[in-house]
């Protein structure tokens, strides 16, 4: 079985978030994905199908349009947290380390470095399961399902 989401899947699932969210109320063609997306309109109705429900909404036919006249109405929640439009916990807690780990490349006093890097540790370490189920949980106030 060919692996698809690297080449099809995810290049449409981006390219639907960025214009559904750019054309929102209206309904983004296929064409127009395909475009975004660099692919064949063909390809780009088979990742659809294949992304539906979990990543998009509903898909409506136009008859005698062709699949490129083939419509999505809107993205999940899902979907815009996967190709980063929203935060993940675990992407956020990420940039949280990261964030910390930089400081204390700049931080002049030893003792406030030290410090720094004992967060970003316990951030990517042993506290890591717990703070994503804190950022999730504040996260679900903020950004909730769809």
């Amino acid at each position: 079985m060919d692996d698809t989401w690297g080449s099809r899947d995810y290049p449409v699932l981006e390219a639907a978030v960025g214009l559904v969210d750019a054309r929102a109320p209206e309904w983004v063609r296929v064409s127009e994905i395909a475009t975004e997306a660099g692919l064949d309109q063909d390809d780009v109705v088979r990742a659809l199908t294949a992304l539906h429900p979990l990543f998009v909404g509903e898909m409506a036919e136009y008859a005698g349009g062709g699949v490129g006249q083939w419509t999505i109405d809107s993205v999940t929640s899902e979907a815009r947290q996967l190709v980063g439009q929203w935060p993940s916990p675990e992407a956020l807690i990420d940039q949280l380390a990261e964030a910390f780990r930089a400081a204390a490349d700049h931080e002049p006093d030893a003792q406030e470095r030290g410090r720094l890097r004992q967060v970003a540790g316990a951030l990517t370490g042993g506290l890591r399961d717990l703070a994503v189920g804190v950022a999730a949980e504040v996260l679900g106030r903020h950004f909730p399902a769809r």
